[in-house]
Order: structure tokens, then sequence, then C-alpha cells
């Protein structure tokens, strides 16, 4: 009987951990921790950010005929763009060579997807999209998740409601402030993540030392998050090195990066 003390131990730590706090993709890579912000707009998007070891991309997409394009406002859109094309296909091809987008064993890689209009009916032709290539996306089916080597958040004109009803889905919910501030939040089978503007809470910007009463609330909502199982994104801040080196000390999950290798550099040097 003895033997098995220390087994069990273990196994009360690992639950224990589980609960406590997300498993995090920044813990394989230091570089996964980046957010490869408006990712379609770079010159090779998608591969640079893979080339770097980014552990969240995002693309915005509107509805065209029946088309998810990809773009960050109507004008932009052209109809070679699909999100078919430039996201959904090429990480499913890498997913299905290697196992993973990087390497087995490591948490999914986040795909952001901003839902720019029309947000009900665009998330129905994604899910669609999603559900034809299930081998290769997150799934939740009534409440319990099956992680695999990527991990759909919808943002942006996000139904929330449609996607928390459906039984089974491929997709998750971008949480925002309510679930930071409530009693309690969305469980996290619904709501993995939380992005909110910078300046919902902060007015620092990045300069000479971040005020103390501003870095206490910046630790406060990441443990917060932390606690109720979230990662934690913040958009909109100044893309200086203060704002980055102040959320990376303070547990911010996601560090946005328009500067791909500018922010691959700051996240190894940390």
């Amino acid at each position: 009987m003895l033997r098995l003390i220390p087994i069990l131990v273990l196994v009360a730590l690992w639950v224990g951990g589980c609960g406590a706090s997300p498993r995090r993709t920044q813990d394989a890579d230091p570089v996964r921790r980046g957010h490869s912000h408006n990712d379609y707009t770079r010159k090779r998007p998608l591969a640079q950010a893979l080339e770097l070891g980014y552990g969240s991309i995002e693309a915005d997409i509107w509805l065209v005929d029946g088309v998810l394009l990809v773009g960050h406002d109507r004008e932009d859109l052209k109809p070679e763009r699909t999100l078919v094309a430039m996201y959904l296909d090429p990480l499913a091809a890498r997913a299905r060579e290697r196992g993973a987008i990087y390497a087995t064993g490591e948490p999914p890689l986040q795909l952001l997807i901003d839902i720019k209009s029309n947000g009900e009916r665009a998330y129905a032709a994604l899910h669609e999209l999603l559900r034809e290539r299930s081998d290769v996306f997150s799934e939740c089916n009534d409440g319990r998740v099956t992680e695999r080597a990527v991990k759909v958040v919808i943002s942006g004109a996000c139904p929330r409601e449609m996607i928390a009803a459906q039984p089974r889905r491929w997709a998750f919910v971008d949480g925002r402030k309510r679930d930071l501030e409530g009693e309690a939040g969305a469980p996290v089978s619904l709501v993995p993540l939380v992005s909110e503007a910078w300046t919902t809470y902060f007015s620092w910007p990045g300069i000479g030392e971040m005020p103390e009463a501003q870095q206490a609330k910046l630790r406060e909502l990441a443990a917060t998050a932390h606690a109720r199982g979230y990662t934690l994104r913040f958009w909109g801040a100044p893309q200086v090195e203060g704002i980055w080196r102040e959320q990376h000390a303070a547990g911010v999950d996601w560090i946005n990066a328009d500067d791909l290798r500018r922010g691959a550099e700051f996240l190894r040097g940390r």
C-alpha cells in the first residue's frame, strides 16, 4: 500500500494543476506566446508566423456570396483570398503531415477568427468548413473538449449564444470584460480566451515606468483569467517594448505583435 502513495500524490498534483491554470502554449517555446495580429496583412500570411514559431494567429473574415474571404475592410477583399486557401487547408495539410502544427504534445495552435459582419451566417459557413476538417480542429462535444492540432476561437461579430447552444462544435468564443469581472465567467469549454482593449483598463503608453496602480491591475486581471482557466490577450496597445515587457511579467498569455520579427526577438530575449 505504501508504494502507491507517491503515485497517488502525483495524480493529485496533476489534477490540481489542471484546474488551477490553463495549459499554456508558451510553455513549449517562448515565441509561442506571440499573437500574429491581423496576420493576413503580411507579405507571407501564415508562413512567416509559423516559421518564427508564433502560437496564435489572427484572420478577419467576411461572408461574400457564401464564401469566407479574408481582409480587414470589405474593399480589401479579393476572391482568391479565402479563409480555406489561406489558413484552413494549409494548417490541415501541415497537421496531417506532422501530426501537429509544431511538435506532438504541444497545446494547439490558436487560430483567432474575427468575424467582421453577419455573425450568425458567417459562423454557420465556418462551422461546416471546420466540420469537414474535424480531424484537425479542437472539438467540444456536450461540454467535453478534445484538443487537436488547431483551436479556432471566434472574435468580432461572434454569435456567442448560437455557439454556446451547439451540442457539438469545432470553435470556441473569445471572451470579454464580463468574463473577467463577473462573479463567475463562462466555462472554459466555451471561452478559453479573453481579449480586451488595452485602453479599457490602462492609459499608460509604454514609456517610462508603468504606474503602480495600473501595474497591479494588470497582474490582477492576469491572475483572475488564469484562476478561471482562461488565457488573456490585450489588443489596441501601442507596439512598444515597455508594454510587451509589463504584459509578459504579469503573465499575460498572448503578446500582440504587428512586427513579427521584432516580437519574436523580444520573446526569445525574455
